[in-house]
């Protein structure tokens, strides 16, 4: 009889223990997570407007940035952007790409290069562009990977001695894509322009001027062809050279001087895509001098492509004889 008075005596800890951890998950479980890094939900009331540059830190996603800095503009502003023709002058006009109308555009980027000229100085050899092609999706994982990408850019910017313009703004332009029209590059056929961020970089405290242009590009915007709209964006960036028409031997210095380095793709089906464009084009032997001088190479540096090199070729058009190790294919697309 005392041994079983003892029996009931006892406290069922393992009945309470159970109970307090379900009543701890339908507590606790709902409990947002706070984030130590600074939001900008207040930046669109603090906007400053009615200039060429994006008000942004460095640490901001640089197309949301853009897409802000657009919904607070004027709309009389919006509504006189056109995006910069390309086609060559007609023989009545004054010899000049831009007629007047276009000049005023408020986001081309012959505007905002001549305008970084008037505060910096005009740049001189060597003029170098970094094309950083990031994650464009609208998810929190694409905005998170490009605050990263940002960030990873400006740090090693900053490492190799290289300081922004401004610390809390950059500017963007307009790319004018109408030159591939009717190539089947883009998934819609007009090929609408596109809001490209701009940063630029110097190097201070050297006896040569050593400037850096970043431009910052979705890897969703490459569209069908990513190789041909990587060259068409080279080949804007080189057309927009400041005071081109003034002085066409500055124009020649400054374009032979200028190197063009494409970070990315950052997709695996990007670099497949450019690889097939690459490989479909006709192999000719060594190119003219002449050619040669008018050409623009182009480095690419894949940083997040993942897939290895014999999924990159399988199923491509390939001389399996030239190409029959993974080495070899990349030295057969050189």
């Amino acid at each position: 009889m005392a041994s079983e008075k003892n029996d009931d005596s006892k406290i069922p800890f393992a009945g309470l223990l159970i109970l307090i951890t379900v009543l701890g998950g339908i507590l606790f479980y709902q409990q947002p997570y706070k984030t130590e890094r600074p939001v900008n939900d207040q930046q669109g009331k603090t906007l400053i407007v009615g200039d060429k540059r994006v008000q942004s830190r460095l640490w901001q996603d640089p197309f949301a940035s853009v897409k802000i800095h657009k919904n607070a503009e004027p709309i009389t502003s919006q509504s006189q952007r056109v995006a910069i023709s390309r086609q060559p002058p007609s023989p009545q006009g004054d010899g000049s790409l831009l007629n007047i109308r276009k000049d005023r555009d408020h986001h081309n980027l012959r505007s905002q290069l001549s305008e970084i000229t008037k505060t910096i100085g005009k740049p001189k050899p060597p003029f170098r562009v970094l094309i950083v092609v990031t994650e464009g999706t609208p998810f929190a994982s694409g905005t998170e990977y490009r605050l990263r990408h940002r960030y990873a850019v400006v740090s090693a910017l900053g490492e190799a001695g290289y300081i922004p313009e401004e610390g809390e703004f950059f500017r963007y332009f307009w790319w004018d894509r109408t030159t591939l029209q009717g190539n089947d590059t883009c998934w819609d056929e007009s090929c609408p322009p596109l809001d490209v961020p701009l940063e630029w970089f110097i190097k201070p405290n050297v006896m040569a001027n050593d400037h850096l242009l970043v431009l910052w590009v979705k890897d969703q915007d490459l569209e069908k062809k990513p190789l041909a709209s990587l060259e068409d964006l080279v080949a804007f960036v080189k057309d927009s050279v400041p005071d081109a028409q003034k002085n066409q031997n500055y124009q020649d210095s400054v374009q032979s001087s200028m190197s063009f380095t494409v970070l990315g793709p950052f997709h695996s089906g990007t670099l497949r895509a450019m690889i097939s464009e690459a490989l479909a084009k006709p192999r000719q032997g060594l190119p003219s001098k002449d050619a040669a001088e008018g050409s623009t190479a182009i480095q690419f540096l894949s940083y997040s492509a993942t897939a290895s090199e014999a999924v990159l070729f399988e199923g491509l058009n390939i001389d399996k004889k030239q190409c029959f190790t993974e080495t070899e294919c990349w030295e057969y697309m050189k």
